[in-house]
């Protein structure tokens, strides 16, 4: 997710443990068609056995796979805007994050609740005897991508020692994505874990443009 909401998704429905989801959104634009989101069936029980999901997210291509073997890609240039003057394709850097989403619960809209397997069961055995849900995260690998021409010729020059990216103006062309170029300031990212609602919830940020991210994920359910 990043400051102008360019967002790529994995996602698991707590109440399907065969399947897995992919989305992504560009400038926080909701388009739930098969365009944007794909459902990916015949996994192995994902609350009873670790899987590796990776998003490969380049200037150019998207692809996120399943335990080694890509199901799905993107590219850059089949995103291309409906009057030709800008690509809907997340460029912005993001930040990583891992949660749960207590999707059904009352006041979600109805094709939410749907989405999620229906309102949560407050008398599920496992949230009975824990006291709250939760899902197991074995490990995170992030591997940043190289500086691309692009990135340099926003810049007209690298900095020494860069170490952020700090967003400018919008592109002369369409006027609707934002430009960022590479800086040397330095960048905080919080991370934070807590129980809300019996919801066992936790985060791990950090700051990327274009990488290969791995999440050996087991034991998701709401």
């Amino acid at each position: 997710m990043s400051d102008v909401r360019d967002e790529i998704d994995w996602e698991w429905p707590g109440a399907q443990t065969t399947q897995a989801q992919s989305n992504y959104f560009f400038l926080g634009e909701v388009d739930y068609s098969k365009t944007h989101g794909k459902t990916h069936d015949g996994l192995t029980d994902t609350y009873g056995n670790y899987h590796d999901y990776t998003i490969d997210w380049t200037p150019d291509t998207l692809t996120w796979s399943i335990d080694g073997d890509p199901v799905r890609t993107v590219k850059k240039t089949d995103t291309l805007s409906e009057d030709g003057t800008y690509y809907a394709y997340p460029s912005t850097p993001a930040r990583v994050q891992l949660s749960i989403w207590p999707a059904g619960i009352p006041g979600n809209p109805q094709g939410t609740i749907d989405w999620s397997g229906g309102l949560i069961d407050w008398t599920d055995p496992d949230y009975v005897a824990q006291g709250q849900f939760s899902t197991i995260v074995k490990s995170v690998s992030i591997k940043c991508a190289k500086e691309t021409a692009a990135t340099v010729a926003n810049n007209g020059s690298l900095p020494a020692n860069p170490r952020s990216y700090v967003y400018t103006t919008n592109d002369t062309r369409s006027g609707v994505v934002p430009r960022v170029m590479v800086s040397n300031e330095s960048t905080n990212v919080n991370g934070a874990s807590s129980v809300q609602g019996g919801i066992a919830v936790g985060m791990t940020a950090g700051v990327v443009s274009g990488m290969a991210v791995i999440l050996g994920f087991g034991g998701l359910f709401l």
